[in-house]
C-alpha cells in the first residue's frame, strides 16, 4: 500500500530572494512595456517618447545590478544549487516534466517531481532560469548598450539589425513570462507558489540524508557503494573458510588410504637382510669345522 510522502513547512525563499525576483519580475515588465512604446512611437502615448526612453534606460541599469548581486548572494550562500541541473540525464527528464505540462495535468497524473528541501525547481524550471539569465538577458544589456551607442559608433553598428534583434528577443520573454506564469498556477493548489514567493514559506516533501544520497546516486549514476560487514559476518565467513580448508584436508587422507601399497622392488627383495647374512655366516663356519 502506497502511504503519501511526509511533507513539512519550512521557508523556501529568503527575504532577499523574494526581492530580488519581484524587482526582476516588475523591472523586465516596465522594460517591455516602455520598449514598446519606444517601438512604436505615435501609437502607444503613456509616458511620452523621451520619459519613456529615460524609464527605459533607468531600469536596464538597475536590472542589471540586481543581477549581479543576484549572482553573488546565490554563490555565497549555495543557493545556486537549486538552479544547476545535477542529473546526467536531464534532457529526458525535461521531456518528461513538459509531458506533464502538456497532458499529464490535465490527466490528473501524480507531478513527476515533488519539491523537497534538496530540489525547489524541476528541470523544465530551471532550464526557464538558464535560458532567461544567461542567453535572454544577456543579449538584450548587449544590444541594448548597441542601441544607445549608436550615435557615436554608427559605423561599428548596424542600427536595424540590433534593434530588430532587441524587439525579437523582446517578444520572447514576454512568451517566456506568461509561460512562467501558467506555470505557478500547476502547484497543488493554483495560488501555492505565488503564496510561496511572496511570503517565503510552502509546504515540501521531507528528504532524509539517506534518501538524498540515494536520489543523487540515481540522478548521476553512480554505482551505489558496498555495504559494510558486521563482525558476525566476518567471524561467519572465516568459520566457513577453516571448515572447508578441513574438508579437502580430510579428502586428500581419505584418498591417500584408498591408494593400495605398492609392492617393494626387485632391487629390494634381492638385497639381503641383516639376519640372513648372519646366518649364511654361520652355516659356513659350522661346515668347515665338520669338514676338519
Amino acid at each position: 500500500m502506497a502511504h503519501a510522502a511526509a511533507t513539512k513547512r519550512v521557508l523556501i525563499y529568503t527575504l532577499y530572494e523574494r526581492l530580488w525576483h519581484w524587482l526582476q519580475a516588475g523591472g523586465i515588465l516596465l522594460l517591455l512595456f516602455t520598449g514598446a512604446e519606444i517601438h512604436w512611437a505615435g501609437r502607444i502615448d503613456v509616458f511620452g517618447f523621451d520619459t519613456a526612453v529615460k524609464i527605459h534606460d533607468f531600469l536596464a541599469a538597475v536590472l542589471i545590478l540586481n543581477a549581479f548581486l543576484g549572482l553573488f548572494f546565490f554563490v555565497a550562500t549555495g543557493n545556486i544549487k537549486h538552479y544547476l541541473p545535477h542529473s546526467r540525464d536531464y534532457f529526458s527528464l525535461a521531456l518528461r516534466q513538459g509531458l506533464y505540462y502538456i497532458r499529464g495535468i490535465f490527466r490528473k497524473e501524480p507531478h513527476p517531481f515533488e519539491r523537497n528541501t534538496e530540489r525547489r525547481l524541476n528541470p523544465i524550471q530551471q532550464l526557464t532560469y538558464i535560458m532567461i539569465l544567461n542567453v535572454l538577458i544577456p543579449i538584450q544589456v548587449v544590444t541594448g548598450i548597441l542601441m544607445w551607442t549608436s550615435t557615436k559608433y554608427e559605423p561599428f553598428t548596424t542600427l536595424g539589425v540590433i534593434a530588430g534583434l532587441h524587439t525579437l528577443v523582446a517578444w520572447v520573454l514576454l512568451a517566456v513570462i506568461v509561460v512562467h506564469i501558467y506555470m505557478t498556477t500547476t502547484g497543488h493548489t493554483p495560488l501555492e507558489h505565488i503564496r510561496t514567493m511572496l511570503f517565503g514559506w510552502g509546504e515540501v516533501v521531507e528528504v532524509s540524508a539517506g534518501a538524498s544520497q540515494a536520489s543523487k546516486r540515481l540522478e548521476q549514476s553512480e554505482p551505489a557503494p558496498p555495504l559494510a560487514k558486521t563482525d558476525d559476518e566476518d567471524a561467519a565467513h572465516a568459520a566457513t573458510e577453516r571448515s572447508g580448508e578441513l574438508d579437502v584436508a580430510a579428502s586428500d587422507e581419505d584418498a591417500a588410504s584408498d591408494r593400495p601399497s605398492e609392492p617393494p622392488s626387485q632391487a629390494d627383495s634381492d638385497e639381503p637382510t641383516e639376519n640372513e647374512s648372519k646366518r649364511k655366516t654361520g652355516r659356513k663356519k659350522g661346515s668347515k669345522r665338520r669338514g676338519a
